[in-house]
């Protein structure tokens, strides 16, 4: 765990780690240590970076935003009535620990094949963004990175919600695609909510994000982007 993640550019002080997000990576770090020339990293370690959006942090730049799921805390409510002051007593848990390549397969995509529908609307959402025409503003790409990540993710997570079908598309979109979305101008504004027409309307966490990203846009001369 890496604690406010961008005070200063993780580009830099990240940068050998940042080639791990590939799966064809060796996963192997220079040290400049002669001892221990090199680390290797375990396929079962991750690395989760809290950050903050405002004037003090540096911005994490596309590379960056290609290579992470970007997961927000910004709708939490918090619990006031919650005391810190007593600890519950939960008794002795009972945690039997599993290896890390029993980790590996639970969390592993067992195929980057989508239902016929789920990826019907996953197109329609990167055609959308990749269009490129004037009226529209600046194209926001989806690498193929980025639809791998979001593949791997439904196929994992989609047996684990019941509410609807498109809700594992849902959170992948709004930790893959809509951390991308930042631009300027009114023409990129239209681009905007040609998305949001062509998001299911089941999708509710993507609309509720991309609504506030409209209008928080259209509030700020028109320059959208989903730090601000």
């Amino acid at each position: 765990m890496l604690d406010e993640f961008n005070l200063s550019q993780p580009e830099h002080y990240f940068s050998p780690f940042l080639e791990m997000s590939d799966p064809e990576s060796k996963r192997i770090v220079a040290t400049g240590d002669q001892e221990v020339p090199y680390l290797e990293v375990p396929q079962y370690l991750r690395f989760l970076g809290t950050i903050n959006n405002d004037e003090s942090v540096q911005a994490l730049t596309p590379r960056m935003l290609d290579r992470a799921a970007i997961i927000s805390f910004d709708e939490i409510e918090p619990d006031y009535d919650l005391s810190l002051n007593t600890a519950p007593n939960l008794g002795v848990l009972d945690i039997t620990p599993i290896s890390g390549n029993q980790f590996i397969e639970a969390f592993s995509a067992k195929s980057l094949e989508l239902p016929q529908d789920i990826d019907r609307t996953l197109k329609v959402i990167i055609d959308t963004l990749r269009y490129d025409k004037a009226e529209f503003g600046t194209p926001v790409n989806v690498s193929f990175r980025k639809v791998k990540a979001i593949r791997a993710y439904h196929n994992v997570t989609s047996s684990m919600y019941i509410d609807s079908r498109l809700t594992a598309l849902d959170y992948a979109v709004i930790q893959h695609i809509i951390p991308l979305l930042n631009g300027y101008g009114k023409n990129f504004g239209q681009r905007l909510e040609q998305l949001k027409n062509v998001i299911p309307d089941e999708m509710e966490l993507s609309h509720k994000i991309l609504r506030k990203i409209i209008d928080t846009g259209e509030q700020n001369m028109f320059t959208y982007g989903f730090n601000l």
